[in-house]
């Protein structure tokens, strides 16, 4: 998605002008199309991935609330958020270490533009 956004400011910043709902799905289209043709390995990578997705959805945004809002130690959502915070850390650093060891032992198959 980061790759669309900038794609999009790129298109706005040159045309001066907002983007249309069919240039929207042309973009979103031709890199979605590009990225599963081109990178069809990319499921030996899921966990992985999916590892640090957890990270940014889960533990940031707790810890951030926290820091943010500083509310009374020991409070229950103090508690809440520490324990979900940590809960998503220590489950990412599993999946890393797990997808890693997976990656390890199987191998990485990768195969550009080949179905």
């Amino acid at each position: 998605m980061p790759l669309c956004d900038n794609l999009e400011m790129v298109y706005i910043t040159k045309t001066q002008k907002p983007c249309s709902f069919f240039v929207r799905m042309m973009l979103l289209g031709s890199v979605g199309f590009f990225v599963a043709v081109g990178f069809s390995f990319l499921t030996y990578l899921a966990v992985l991935i999916g590892a640090v997705g957890l990270l940014v959805t889960s533990t940031y945004p707790c810890f951030m609330w926290v820091s943010i809002k500083k509310p009374q130690r020991k409070s229950l959502m103090w508690l809440l958020n520490v324990l979900v915070g940590s809960l998503g850390a220590s489950l990412s650093v599993l999946l890393v270490v797990g997808s890693a060891l997976r990656l390890a032992d199987n191998g990485l198959h990768a195969n550009f533009f080949k179905p």
